[in-house]
């Protein structure tokens, strides 16, 4: 199985605790478990925020909608 990159912009970092942030990455990986061929973007709803996750062939981007994708 192909490992992916996860990356976590600074806004979520600074935003969020190292374990809500660890709970979103936990439900993406028990998302590909039941669907290996996800969508390029999933809408998470945690700690009363909207937080994207992008999949951008090998890189997972955790990011708010209102950020800009810099990479």
């Amino acid at each position: 199985m192909r490992e992916f990159r996860k990356v976590t912009s600074s806004e979520v970092s600074e935003k969020l605790t190292i374990g809500q942030i660890e709970k979103v990455w936990q439900q993406v990986d028990a998302r590909k478990q039941h669907d290996p061929n996800q969508l390029s973007l999933q809408v998470f709803w945690f700690a009363g925020v909207e937080v994207w996750v992008v999949n951008e062939g090998g890189v997972i981007t955790m990011m708010f909608p209102n950020e800009n994708k810099e990479e």
